[in-house]
C-alpha cells in the first residue's frame, strides 16, 4: 500500500528527522497550520499495521529514501533505521515509478509485509474492500474542511478515486440553520464556537441522512465536533455536559482550537481524544443553551413555520400537572362535520375517540422514531380517496362552514392533499359557493 503527496518533499537529513520516534518536542511553538504535535504520527500508524515502513521522497530532484523494518530490528537485535542507496531507490521505483518520476517533488509512503490482515481468509476481497471504504468515509469526513474550497484546496485520491467532502452540518442545504458564531479567549488565543441545527428528515434527501450516518445514528452523532487546524479530530461527544436526547439529536457544534492549546484540551498522540478544558467549559455550555432548544423547536415541529398561528390541528396536545395528554379535536372542521351530520351517533363516535385515544401507542412510536432506519408513514392505502371523500364532505356543507373551510384550508392539518389535488379542491368550493 502506498501512500503519495506532491508536498514539498524531504531532503535526506529531513527525512532522517521524519522517521525518528519523538521526532520533535511537543512543547515547542508550531506554525499555525501544523497538524502535528509528539513526532510520532507517520512510525506509529504505518507500524500498527504492517512490519515494514519505507519512506521514499524528492526535493530539489534528489530522492532519498529509509526504511523501518521490524523484522530486520529483530534480526539484529538494535533499533536501527535502513537508508537505502540509489540502487535501492530504483527497485522500489519500479514499483512506484509514477509516483516518484512523475514529480518535481514529493513524497511516497509504502507500507508492506502486513500482519494485521488475514490475506487467508476467504472473504478477504470483502473485507478489503469494506476497510477501503471506511477509509473513504473517514478521510471525507475527517478533512471535509480542506476537501472544501475553504482555502487552499486539497485532492485526495483513493486508487485513483477522488473522494468528496463529507459536511456534518450540511451548510449547503437551505433549511440548514448557523447560529451565531461566538469567541472565548484563553491566553491570548482565540476559540471558535458555531452552533448548527440540522433540518427535520423530511427536508433531507436519502443521499444527506447517508452522509450524517444514517437516521439511526442522528442521536449518536449530535454534539460537539472539535477541529485542530480545521482537521476534525473528535465529533459526537457533549463531554459529560449533556445527555444525548433524541429531541436534541439534530444539533451539532462545531468548535475550533489552534495547536497552541494543546496542553490544555489534553490532545492524544493520535488526535483521537480530548478533554474540554475546565476555563472554558461552562462557558462553553451557556454558549450553547439556545442551539439546543431550538435544535429541539424543529425537531418538535418538523420544520414548520414557528410564526405560523392558527394551525388547526387533528390532535390537540394538553399539559396536565403531572402528565401530558393528547385528545382528538373535535373543531376540526371534518370532524365537527361528522359529528353534526350524524346526531343519533354522536355519543357512540365520541366514544370512539375516547378509545383511541387511550391507546396511542405513543412508547413503540419513540421506539420506531429513535431505532428505525425507515421513516414513520401516517398515510395508507386509501390516501388515494382522500380528495373524493373530501368532495363528499365539503357537498355536505352550508354557505358558512365552505367560507370557514376555503378560508382555513392551509392551516387544516391532515388533508392529506398534494398540492395538485388542493389547488382542484379550492377550485371545487368556489364552484361549489357560487350555487349555493
Amino acid at each position: 500500500l502506498s501512500i503519495f503527496d506532491d508536498g514539498n518533499g524531504m531532503s535526506q537529513d529531513e527525512l532522517i528527522d521524519a522517521m525518528r520516534f519523538g521526532s520533535q518536542d511537543p512543547t515547542i511553538e508550531r506554525e499555525m497550520s501544523d497538524l502535528g504535535r509528539f513526532g510520532l504520527g507517520l512510525k506509529s500508524a504505518s507500524l500498527s499495521q504492517c512490519k515494514k515502513l519505507t519512506v521514499i521522497s524528492k526535493k530539489n530532484n534528489l530522492t532519498s529514501a529509509a526504511s523501518w523494518d521490524l523484522d530486520y530490528i529483530k534480526k539484529v537485535q538494535d533499533w536501527k533505521i535502513n537508508l537505502l542507496d540509489q540502487h535501492s531507490i530504483i527497485e522500489i521505483n519500479n514499483l512506484h515509478k509514477q509516483e516518484i518520476d512523475n514529480t518535481k517533488h514529493g513524497t511516497v509512503v509504502i507500507w508492506s509485509n502486513f500482519d494485521r490482515f488475514d490475506f487467508s481468509s476467504a472473504d478477504f476481497q470483502k473485507n478489503f474492500l469494506d476497510t477501503i471504504a471506511s477509509l473513504e468515509a473517514h478521510l471525507s469526513l475527517v478533512f471535509h474542511r480542506f476537501l472544501e474550497k475553504e482555502k487552499d484546496q486539497l485532492n485526495i485520491f483513493i486508487n485513483g478515486h477522488q473522494i468528496k467532502s463529507n459536511d456534518p452540518f450540511l451548510r449547503s442545504n437551505l433549511s440548514t440553520q448557523k447560529k451565531e458564531t461566538q469567541i472565548k479567549k484563553i491566553k491570548d488565543e482565540k476559540i471558535f464556537v458555531t452552533p448548527y441545527i440540522l433540518p427535520h428528515l423530511n427536508k433531507l434527501s436519502r443521499e444527506e441522512i447517508s452522509s450524517l450516518g444514517g437516521k439511526q445514528n442522528l442521536k449518536q452523532n449530535q454534539g460537539y465536533y472539535i477541529y485542530r487546524n480545521r482537521r476534525l479530530i473528535i465529533w459526537g461527544k457533549w463531554f459529560n455536559q449533556y445527555p444525548k436526547e433524541e429531541l436534541a439529536k439534530l444539533v451539532r457544534v462545531q468548535v475550533d482550537i489552534p495547536n497552541t492549546l494543546d496542553y490544555l484540551w489534553e490532545i492524544d498522540v493520535k488526535k483521537s481524544q480530548a478533554v474540554i478544558p475546565a476555563v472554558i467549559k461552562k462557558n462553553l455550555g451557556m454558549m450553547i443553551n439556545e442551539s439546543l432548544n431550538s435544535g429541539k423547536q424543529v425537531f418538535r415541529y418538523k420544520g414548520k413555520s414557528k410564526n405560523r398561528s392558527g394551525l388547526i390541528k387533528v390532535w390537540n396536545r394538553i399539559e396536565e400537572r403531572d402528565y401530558i395528554r393528547y385528545e382528538i379535536n373535535q373543531n376540526h372542521p371534518i370532524i365537527e362535520n361528522l359529528l353534526t351530520k350524524n346526531p343519533s351517533s354522536r355519543d357512540q363516535i365520541i366514544n370512539v375517540f375516547k378509545m383511541i385515544q387511550s391507546n396511542i401507542p405513543s412508547y413503540q412510536l419513540y421506539l420506531d422514531e429513535a431505532e428505525s432506519i425507515k421513516e414513520i408513514s401516517t398515510r395508507d392505502i386509501f390516501d388515494s380517496q382522500n380528495y373524493k371523500n373530501l368532495l363528499k364532505v365539503i357537498d355536505d356543507l352550508n354557505k358558512d362552514q365552505i367560507n370557514r373551510f376555503l378560508q382555513n384550508i392551509e392551516l387544516i392539518e391532515g388533508l392529506g392533499l398534494t398540492d395538485e389535488e388542493k389547488e382542484k379542491l379550492i377550485q371545487h368550493i368556489n364552484n361549489t359557493l357560487k350555487n349555493v
